[in-house]
C-alpha cells in the first residue's frame, strides 16, 4: 500500500513541495494544491485524483509562465500560444491558460495592435501593417487598425523623421540627399506619396 511519508518543501521553489512516498520522492506540487487536494503524510496516495492534482499543477505552472512572459511586454494571442508550446506544456492545458488569459484582457489583439500603432509614431502603414502579421494578427483587425490613422498624422510623422534625417545627410549633395532620405523613408514604411511630398516640403525653400 503506497504511502505518503513525506512532504518537504522545495528550497529553490518556495511555492511547491515535494511528495515522497514509500521514503521515495514521487511527484511535486504547487502548494495550494496540498491544501485542496488534502495531500498529507500517512495518506494512502491510491486515494488521491493523481491525474486530476497533475493537470491542476500543470495549469498553475503554465499560468505562472505565461504571466511572466507578459511582465517583459503585451504579447499576440499567437505569441503567447508559440511560447507555450516551446515550454511544452500540454495543448489542452496552453488552451486553457490562454482562454483565461484572454478573458482578463492580458492577452487581447485588438488592444495590442491599437496600442502598437498608437506608440510606431515614426512608422509608416506598410511597416505597422507587417509588425502586426509578425505578431499574428489577423488582417481584418490590422485592416480596421490602420483605418483609424489618418493621412495627416503619417505625413507629421514622416515630416518630423525627414527633418531629423536630413541633418546627418547634410555633407552630401542634394541630390543624393533626396534620394537617401526617399529610401530611408520608404524603409520605414510610408507610402510613395508621403515620401514624395516629404521630400518636396524640406527642400522647398531650397528650390
Amino acid at each position: 500500500m503506497p504511502i505518503i511519508t513525506k512532504i518537504e518543501r522545495q528550497k529553490h521553489r518556495d511555492t511547491r513541495v515535494s511528495v515522497f512516498v514509500d521514503d521515495e520522492y514521487a511527484f511535486s506540487l504547487a502548494d495550494e494544491l496540498i491544501l485542496q487536494y488534502d495531500v498529507r503524510v500517512n495518506k494512502n496516495v491510491n486515494d488521491l485524483p493523481l491525474e486530476e492534482m497533475m493537470r491542476e499543477d500543470e495549469y498553475r505552472r503554465c499560468f505562472t509562465a505565461a504571466m511572466r512572459h507578459l511582465s517583459h511586454a503585451d504579447k499576440s494571442e499567437r505569441e503567447m500560444r508559440d511560447f507555450l508550446r516551446r515550454k511544452a506544456f500540454e495543448e489542452a492545458t496552453a488552451e486553457r491558460v490562454l482562454a483565461r488569459l484572454k478573458e482578463l484582457s492580458y492577452v487581447d489583439d485588438e488592444q495590442l495592435a491599437r496600442l502598437y500603432a498608437e506608440r510606431a509614431d515614426s512608422l509608416g502603414k506598410q511597416a505597422i501593417r507587417a509588425k502586426l502579421r509578425q505578431k499574428g494578427v489577423a488582417d481584418e483587425l490590422i485592416r480596421s487598425v490602420l483605418e483609424d490613422i489618418s493621412d495627416e498624422s503619417q505625413l507629421e510623422a514622416a515630416l518630423e523623421l525627414g527633418q531629423r534625417q536630413k541633418s546627418r545627410l547634410k555633407d552630401e549633395d542634394v541630390r543624393k540627399q533626396k534620394q537617401k532620405l526617399a529610401g530611408f523613408l520608404a524603409r520605414r514604411g510610408f507610402d510613395w506619396e508621403t515620401v514624395k511630398t516629404v521630400v518636396e516640403r524640406l527642400w522647398e525653400d531650397e528650390a
